[in-house]
């Protein structure tokens, strides 16, 4: 099992986002929700392609980026394990990120959109909201739009939807879940 991110890492990840790019915690935190919580699966560098230049860089962006993976997959066992809570400052940020992981593959959404789109919609409206939420109110609205979302396509993997081997389900897939990345991290 990969560790958590402790909050002296998540403040070391925030500084160097501050630093190297245009997002936050919040932001990355929503994004890579939308990628464990979505249809299909990401290899790293395409999954880091929207945060940082994986290859480029020295110790510093190889740190980055295993901190990021190590992020990940914490999101992604916690998404798993129906116990995901957003880690954000701000939950708009966090929407705005998860929305970047959403458009990142929107055609493979199509699924979600045509059968059950309310699902997304807490996401797609969070700033439209007419009533301000309390930081633990968004976190819980937010994780559970994340986790039925990911309900949603783990149910169709299990049931063989979208995939395009002969029994319709691919052999790392077979329990539904999204497979662990522990061997892209160094």
């Amino acid at each position: 099992m990969t560790t958590p991110l402790t909050d002296a890492d998540l403040v070391h990840l925030g500084v160097y986002l501050r630093r190297r790019t245009a997002i936050d915690i919040s932001m990355l935190d929503g994004y890579l929700a939308a990628v464990a919580s979505g249809p299909n699966l990401f290899m790293p560098d395409q999954m880091l392609g929207w945060v940082c230049d994986s290859g480029s860089g020295g110790a510093e962006t190889h740190k980055f980026v295993n901190l990021i993976l190590r992020h990940f997959q914490a999101v992604n066992d916690a998404l798993n394990d129906g116990i995901y809570t957003p880690r954000f400052i701000d939950p708009h940020a966090w929407c705005r990120g998860y929305l970047i992981g959403f458009s990142a593959d929107m055609t493979a959404w199509e699924p979600l959109l045509s059968v059950q789109p309310e699902l997304l919609k807490v996401i797609l409206s969070f700033d439209n909201r007419p009533d301000p939420l309390s930081p633990d109110a968004a976190a819980d609205l937010l994780a559970d739009s994340a986790g039925r979302i990911h309900e949603f396509w783990v149910d169709r993997r299990r049931r063989g939807r979208n995939l395009d081997d002969e029994d319709g389900i691919e052999p790392s897939r077979k329990t539904g879940a999204v497979p662990r990345v522990e061997l892209w991290l160094h």
